[in-house]
């Protein structure tokens, strides 16, 4: 599925936490799991280095794991993580965005900028989110009629393939805007659903959803339906202006009891 599952950790529990569910998948999907950090001084990097590698030596993950401190103060937190993830094609990004941990943290609003600065997907764990490998029947991919919301079809293939869930398409519409008839009520979702199922070769539901606070709508709807994963694309700039997934996509991991996959850049092959 993946050729290496990066963690970026902070130091706070929380952000360990999102290690326990890299873990699940990395063992899972057999691929190596790397702990990342980043400090600010070269002064200190030996011994959080040391102590992330006892937690990782004492932890039960049942995989291998490597550790890597970066440091410097010239590159954010996100610079140094999307580079690290840029270098090696094929990986995935698993982290927390909540966190109270050293002063160089890489969570927060460093997730969007490390979504920004990829075209590897991002599996971000929200404040309300339960830290564990994404488990459910479902896997909700969110569209708004743009091309970039389309290229995460192949994405949310791959997923519903790898976890074993029944893929579902969704799209909000704003009841207050009034749309074309080429994006009107269910066509959008419609036609990314045909697609999906045409490459995975299992039924697909479909479903508009009538709100004008979309990441509530998607995220409730994919909690409802007991959904493992919601997917989405990020910086949508064109289409219908139902959804604006650069704020959207965010504002759904800040709402969302579940995981959300986040991807940006090119579209992902099928792979799984």
């Amino acid at each position: 599925m993946y050729q290496r599952i990066i963690v970026p950790v902070d130091g706070s529990q929380r952000s360990w936490d999102a290690v326990e569910a890299a873990a699940a998948l990395a063992e899972r999907w057999e691929c190596p799991l790397e702990i990342v950090s980043v400090v600010r001084f070269e002064s200190v990097r030996a011994q959080v280095e040391a102590e992330m590698h006892q937690l990782a030596k004492t932890a039960d993950w049942g995989t291998d794991a490597t550790v890597t401190v970066l440091a410097g103060i010239d590159r954010s937190s996100a610079e140094f993580v999307a580079g690290l993830v840029n270098d090696v094609p094929g990986s995935l990004v698993v982290m927390s965005t909540t966190g109270h941990g050293r002063s160089a943290a890489v969570l927060g609003s460093t997730a969007n900028e490390i979504v920004a600065n990829t075209t590897t997907p991002v599996l971000l764990y929200g404040p309300h989110a339960n830290t564990r490998a994404p488990a459910g029947d479902t896997l909700v991919l969110a569209v708004d009629g743009t091309s970039r919301s389309e290229e995460a079809v192949g994405l949310a293939g791959a997923w519903s393939i790898a976890l074993h869930v029944e893929p579902w398409v969704v799209t909000v519409v704003n009841p207050d805007v009034e749309v074309s008839v080429d994006t009107h009520d269910d066509v959008v979702a419609m036609h990314v659903a045909r697609h999906l199922g045409d490459l995975t070769g299992k039924p697909v539901q479909f479903e508009t959803l009538h709100d004008k606070r979309p990441a509530v709508a998607l995220t409730d709807f994919a909690s409802s339906i007991n959904a493992a994963l919601l997917i989405e694309a990020t910086h949508a700039r064109e289409g219908a202006d139902r959804l604006r997934h650069g704020s959207v996509a965010m504002a759904s991991v800040r709402h969302a009891r579940l995981p959300v996959l986040l991807m940006h850049g090119v579209g992902s092959r099928l792979t799984a």
